[in-house]
């Protein structure tokens, strides 16, 4: 985003805000049914992915910054329209502080509540991800093995806020097996024992991270207990 793009230097250091919550500055444009010189929109693609997963209608895919009125260094507000899940969720996103729009405070906990909604996205992918891990540990070894031997050993990203890896499940359960309830670095038992199946809790480490190339292998993998799997990453 170049300032050159906004009417006015008061708008920046909000317009950066909204970016830093996952909004994407589309441009500046004229309103077609109002008083006010202009408006800023905006999209938000993974907020509007999440509606949709959710069952939330949503006429349009825009969101506005605008002046709440024509007068000057009126305050800026945040709109969208009013079939807008955040409009609609009063349960999940607070309501509009100023009329029909989030003004000062209230943009920024309306934009408190968003992170929130999309950190939930995330927790769910996580149990999702570990379902399916639980899964391959119902297998076979020979099933789990033999499926290891097609799989992909670079594994897809996904673009969220930051990037992430699709994580094959069967290399989770495979060295989780192998492990048998044992921290494969100092050797002790499993500190406590998973809640949602009672299985002993270890977590796999990748030995050399994805984000640097590592494969996403049994052979790249170890299964670590809590205080060893911190001292991978943040030990001397």
């Amino acid at each position: 985003m170049k300032a050159r793009n906004i009417p006015e230097p008061r708008f920046i250091a909000l317009v950066s805000k909204l970016e830093s919550y996952g909004f994407e500055f589309i441009q500046a444009q004229k309103p077609r049914a109002s008083k006010i010189k202009y408006e800023l929109t905006f999209q938000h693609p993974r907020l509007l992915a999440r509606f949709s997963a959710k069952g939330l209608y949503t006429r349009t895919k825009v969101f506005y910054l605008r002046p709440i009125d024509e007068t000057a260094n009126s305050s800026i507000a945040f709109s969208a329209i009013d079939s807008s899940p955040l409009h609609t969720q009063s349960e999940i996103f607070p309501k509009p502080n100023h009329e029909n729009l989030w003004v000062d405070l209230g943009i920024d906990a309306l934009l408190a509540a968003i992170d929130d909604f999309l950190i939930i996205e995330q927790q769910e992918s996580t149990e999702s991800f570990y379902q399916e891990v639980e899964k391959a540990l119902s297998d076979s070894t020979t099933t789990r093995q033999a499926r290891l031997l097609t799989a992909n050993k670079k594994p897809k990203r996904v673009k969220t806020t930051t990037w992430t890896y699709n994580r094959n499940p069967d290399v989770v359960a495979e060295v989780l097996a192998q492990a048998n309830g044992r921290c494969q670095k100092c050797l002790n038992k499993a500190p406590f024992r998973r809640k949602s199946d009672n299985t002993p809790y270890l977590e796999v480490h990748h030995k050399v991270f994805l984000s640097n190339g590592g494969e996403d292998t049994v052979e790249n993998s170890i299964a670590l207990c809590p205080n060893c799997h911190r001292e991978r990453h943040f030990g001397e």
